[in-house]
């Protein structure tokens, strides 16, 4: 239903809905955020893949591009020649699906983000979000997130309640969308917290996620 994506001032934030399991608890395993560092960890590579609609359809497809990305030696590893590895591995269903790539690179010791267009990437700087809830996302996120970063203020506490309280509006808005929240956090330096989920954004909810992106 909707994926998003925000930079702050140490990395960036990207998350998703994503559906209940039948108990209407979270799943087990992550539905929209596919994760993976590369070589030695820390110290490697890594990629980040979101999925902004339920279905899955391009999960088979992100995993070939991860076994495309691992087979890059870690000295050969550029943003550039990450970048073409995924491009040459997507393919384009002309299902419209936009979805996200974070990528980090142990050569350059940079990171980027990313859209995915057909079978090209597009950066991205700033925030985005995508999927059939996005118009309502862009209005929730972009006077906040707008105003944050003016004040210099997009520390990971800002941006993870901007994230949440979009979800939280659009969960209310369209019954369609999945009741679980899944969120992931790659930062400057290329590492990886775990994936976060939730079913309730509650204060206490928020403050339980802030402190495992910002631990693990």
């Amino acid at each position: 239903m909707i994926a998003g994506a925000m930079w702050f001032n140490s990395g960036i934030l990207l998350f998703a809905d994503a559906e209940t399991d039948f108990r209407g608890t979270v799943p087990a395993d992550s539905h929209t955020v596919l994760s993976k560092h590369y070589g030695a960890s820390p110290g490697g590579a890594s990629s980040v893949f979101i999925l902004s609609e339920p279905g899955n359809r391009h999960v088979s497809e992100f995993h070939r591009c991860e076994e495309v990305l691992a087979s890059i030696p870690p000295e050969d590893s550029t943003l550039e020649r990450m970048r073409e590895a995924v491009e040459k591995s997507l393919i384009d269903t002309g299902d419209e699906e936009v979805d996200f790539v974070a990528l980090y690179s142990v050569k350059d010791r940079q990171y980027s983000l990313y859209r995915t267009t057909g079978t090209m990437l597009q950066e991205v700087v700033g925030y985005d979000c995508e999927g059939p809830a996005a118009p309502l996302g862009h209005r929730l996120m972009h006077d906040r997130y707008t105003a944050a970063r003016s004040m210099d203020t997009l520390d990971l506490t800002h941006v993870l309640s901007i994230a949440t309280e979009t979800l939280d509006v659009i969960k209310a808005t369209y019954p369609a969308c999945g009741q679980c929240s899944e969120m992931i956090v790659m930062y400057a330096n290329g590492h990886l917290s775990e994936v976060q989920h939730a079913v309730n954004e509650s204060p206490q909810k928020q403050k339980t996620a802030l402190t495992a992106v910002r631990r693990t």
